[in-house]
């Protein structure tokens, strides 16, 4: 749905209302989604995700989370809102993760 082929058909005419941001363009928010989606499946299929892949992953939802809804990114939104609790937690899983990594490797 992000991708180049619907530019004209869906971007230009709805989806920017999802992605207010006119700084945005449609290939930022397009990998975003794309590095969540492949992350989605390697967990799905039980595959590692770790290191630079899961770095990664994190900056895409953060993108996102940051991004949808909003003009500018430091905009408080309704997203931002809800999904505040489960982002929190995901960061401390995250954080807890890369030290017990780090003292394995």
């Amino acid at each position: 749905m992000y991708s180049r082929e619907y530019e004209t058909l869906l971007w230009k005419p709805s989806l920017k209302k999802v992605f207010p941001n006119k700084d945005l363009k449609r290939n930022q928010i397009s990998d975003a989604l794309e590095s969540i989606y492949v992350a989605r499946n390697r967990v799905a299929h039980h595959e590692p995700l770790y290191g630079g892949r899961l770095a990664k992953t994190m900056k895409a939802i953060d993108f996102v989370r940051n991004s949808l809804g909003a003009k500018r990114p430091i905009e408080d939104t309704a997203f931002k809102r809800f999904s505040n609790v489960l982002f929190l937690r995901l960061q401390m899983d995250y954080a807890a993760f890369q030290e017990s990594w780090e003292t394995l490797t």
